[in-house]
């Protein structure tokens, strides 16, 4: 028998008793009758719960959250041609250069060299073009101009723009006339200028400093101030047997050594050192110290070294059309000015 029903029985049975044998002893017999009355209310619970009458709530199953689908990224839009482009094919180029130290000064007879980047990354050329002239490209196209190659007057330059969304498009720079002829200042040791008649005792086995200083012309420059190469060149020519080295210092520092120009004529018993200096430019100025020693044999009046400056300036390679950035193009020949842009003595005794 289910216990719940045993206890439902007992209880039931101890009430029924009670009320009916135990009338003498009024107390006693509620107390019993409650009694019976526990025992039968925890019968009927009990059977409630072994039967499945009563049911315990049941706790819910675990239940993975549902992962939310990844965010994949938007595609990137492609931007639209820019409306002010819209019905624009063709752009109109014009070039003009300009003297760049005087405003307004055309250069109408200096001619250009243009290239457009073709769509294998190499250079097209377009031939040259005369200043003032125009030609037709595309919004978009990548032109490499080299702005009075092979000028006689002034300072190559190189320019790379991207045609902009217009009909027409001047493109214009200024550029640098030749200073063929800086001013070189040498100091002797002791502070004073150098010259035919104050000249710079030297010994054999010496040393001895002198300070050098050039300075450009106003409104010229002493070497294209658009090259993005080493600068000018200056070379000392003197007799080996008298002078054991030059050497450049600027800033405190030993000057880069630089190649002998082949426009420097080599002379018989003599030797050439050479370094790079900076460019300068409507009247500014560079400095150095030009370190002198001397051989065994004591230098004479006759032993004056020599010194010269040569400019660079910008050109095209006619086999690679890269840019060359020296004081000479890839066959020797002098580029800029031509020849050097000074030259002087060295007065020693």
């Amino acid at each position: 028998m289910d216990i719940g029903i045993g206890l439902i029985l007992i209880g039931a049975l101890i009430a029924v008793l009670a009320g009916l044998f135990m009338k003498g002893d009024k107390e006693r017999r509620m107390n019993t009758i409650k009694l019976g009355a526990i025992i039968l209310v925890v019968g009927i619970v009990v059977y409630g719960f072994t039967s499945g009458y009563f049911k315990l709530p049941e706790k819910p199953a675990a239940v993975a959250p549902t992962p939310e689908a990844p965010t994949v990224p938007e595609k990137p839009e492609v931007p639209e041609k820019p409306t002010a482009c819209l019905g624009i094919e063709d752009t109109t180029v014009t070039l003009y250069a300009h003297n760049k130290y005087t405003a307004g000064t055309s250069l109408s007879n200096e001619w250009h060299r243009v290239f457009i980047l073709g769509s294998d990354g190499n250079w097209v050329d377009l031939g040259l073009k005369k200043d003032g002239d125009s030609f037709t490209v595309s919004p978009g196209d990548v032109l490499r101009v080299i702005f009075a190659e092979n000028s006689t007057s002034y300072y190559s330059r190189e320019v790379i723009k991207t045609v902009p969304c217009k009909g027409t498009y001047n493109l214009e720079v200024g550029l640098a006339p030749y200073d063929s002829s800086p001013t070189v200042t040498i100091w002797l040791e002791d502070g004073s200028v150098m010259s035919s008649s104050n000249q710079q005792a030297m010994g054999a086995d010496s040393t001895y400093t002198l300070p050098m200083k050039y300075k450009a012309s106003a409104k010229k420059a002493a070497g294209s101030p658009y090259h993005p190469g080493k600068g000018n060149i200056l070379c000392i020519q003197a007799n080996q047997t008298v002078f054991q080295d030059f050497i450049v210092m600027i800033n405190g520092e030993e000057a880069e050594a630089a190649k002998v120009p082949r426009a420097l004529s080599a002379a018989a018993g003599k030797e050439e050192w050479c370094y790079y200096i900076p460019v300068v430019e409507n009247t500014g100025e560079a400095t150095w110290d030009l370190v002198v020693e001397t051989a065994s044999t004591e230098p004479a009046d006759a032993d004056d070294p020599s010194y010269y400056i040569y400019d660079v300036d910008i050109d095209l390679d006619a086999d690679t059309l890269e840019t060359i950035n020296d004081v000479e193009d890839e066959d020797f020949n002098d580029l800029g000015y031509s020849g050097y842009i000074a030259s002087g003595t060295i007065y020693v005794s």
